[in-house]
């Protein structure tokens, strides 16, 4: 269980570092955001890992958004934030969780 804790932390530190370097350097790290962020959650799942998703979404439509070429300045990138939390609370609240945690059936089995 203390190996899952600092898995756990090591994932949030690398979501952090990659949305900062989203941010910053490339957008390109939004993926890599997105997939640390999606691996915690599903760490987290027991707890608070569905509001550990919003941030995957966010990140995925952030990402998706620029390898389309969609976003021009800041106020884009806050309009696919808003979009895709709409579409998590839609997520969480039509979809079960076991099907928003599918991967880890296969990851913890």
């Amino acid at each position: 269980m203390f190996f899952f804790s600092i898995l756990f932390y090591f994932l949030a530190g690398l979501t952090i570092l990659a949305i900062i370097l989203g941010i910053t350097v490339d957008a390109k790290y939004y993926w890599i955001g997105a997939l640390t962020s999606y691996l915690c959650s599903i760490l987290g799942s027991w707890s608070i890992g569905i509001y550990i998703l919003n941030i995957t979404f966010a990140l995925l439509a952030l990402a998706f958004a620029h390898k389309m070429g969609w976003i021009k300045n800041p106020w884009h990138s806050i309009l696919v934030i808003v979009i895709s939390t709409l579409i998590w609370v839609f997520s969480i609240l039509t979809i079960d969780d076991a099907w928003l945690f599918f991967p880890a059936r296969f990851i913890f089995s």
